[in-house]
């Protein structure tokens, strides 16, 4: 009796490959009919900011991107005990006004902030969305940002990868970095095209950062919390040490402010602001408000008001170029605040209303509320 003969090594492969098609189908589909890649990641890879670029690209009705620092990311809610930090951040809140005053009209949002983010990141992350023509850009500023600390070549960037990532016209991803060896830029090359032509290799950071928080530990790390919470022990105490230690941190950078054109960080933003008025893409920029009693340990009230009419004339030779720059706001309560810089929930939505209503609805002609 003959026994089956095992399948022959190409048969085996044309298997695994039509598996591998499959998946792929299956991955750009979900990702075209569902809002998984709008959800806010911490984005530290080229492959996750390539994954969500994608997805904006493809989009239908008004786009509107949000780029920054922590403020907009959003995630300091989540360490604050905000488990549905996702809905409540700025780009969340502008989001759901919108969709209340023009419930037929398909608007999209995407959050493509960055904890840490810099005014030399926003510089990149804007050149490589740009072609993509959403309908505005939206962007947070704080003086924090201009410190003489982010200066040196080493802290430019808070992902110095973003310098040389480069998306061609035919949507293809690559790294211009001539300073990596031979071995190095094969090794890059070969991913760039594995990320450009393979949706479940680009995937795979996304959805490390979505669902484990970077690390599998993450998942690990919050089931024990929740277990603790439900045996009702209670949550370790913070430390005051650290408390003390960020405002210190923080005196330090706001003492380093300066809004010169030697700094490396003002020649970005200045930069951005060229490009951008140069393509006659809207945009608008708001200052990150600052908590009125925790910035008077920071800085001088006087030096304060100096450096914001500086940098509010950095802004005004384009406020007639499509670009609009939006102060901080005079009334948000402490209540609303976590730290000095970040808000909760509530503080989130007072300044998505103040960004719809002095920014969008004004720039973007479709987003006018009727009379």
């Amino acid at each position: 009796m003959k026994t089956a003969s095992p399948p022959s090594l190409q048969r085996l492969l044309l298997a695994v490959l039509i598996a591998f098609v499959a998946i792929d189908a299956a991955i750009a589909y979900a990702t075209k009919t569902t809002t998984f890649l709008a959800d806010a990641v911490d984005i530290q890879t080229p492959a996750t900011l390539y994954a969500k670029l994608d997805y904006f690209r493809e989009l239908k009705g008004r786009r509107i991107a949000f780029v920054g620092d922590s403020v907009v990311y959003g995630r300091r809610m989540e360490e604050a005990g905000d488990a549905n930090w996702r809905q409540h951040t700025i780009p969340a809140h502008v989001g759901q006004i919108l969709h209340e005053r023009f419930p037929q009209q398909p608007l999209s949002i995407m959050n493509l902030a960055m904890n840490g983010g810099l005014p030399a990141d926003v510089e990149q992350v804007v050149r490589l969305l740009s072609p993509l023509k959403p309908d505005c850009i939206v962007a947070d500023i704080s003086l924090r940002a201009f410190s003489t600390d982010f200066s040196q070549e080493s802290n430019r960037y808070s992902r110095p990868w973003l310098s040389t990532m480069v998306i061609d016209s035919s949507f293809n991803l690559r790294d211009d970095d001539t300073r990596r060896t031979w071995t190095s830029r094969t090794e890059t090359t070969l991913q760039d095209f594995a990320l450009s032509h393979w949706r479940l290799y680009r995937m795979r950071d996304f959805v490390q950062w979505r669902v484990f928080d970077g690390e599998p530990s993450g998942v690990i790390r919050r089931l024990r919390d929740r277990l603790d919470r439900r045996l009702g022990r209670p949550p370790a105490e913070a430390d005051p040490l650290d408390d003390i230690l960020l405002t210190i941190k923080a005196k330090n950078r706001y003492g380093a402010v300066t809004l010169t054109d030697d700094n490396p960080q003002i020649a970005a933003l200045k930069r951005t602001l060229d490009g951008l008025a140069s393509n006659a893409q809207c945009a608008v920029f708001f200052y990150a408000t600052e908590e009125k009693g925790q910035l008077a340990e920071l800085m001088d009230a006087q030096h304060y008001e100096k450096l914001q009419d500086a940098l509010t004339t950095i802004f005004l030779p384009y406020q007639n170029r499509g670009i609009m720059f939006l102060p901080p706001l005079p009334a948000i309560g402490k209540e609303y605040y976590l730290d000095y810089g970040h808000l909760n929930d509530a503080g989130n939505a007072i300044v998505a209303r103040n960004i719809v209503e002095s920014g969008l609805s004004q720039s973007v002609p479709q987003l006018r509320r009727e009379p």
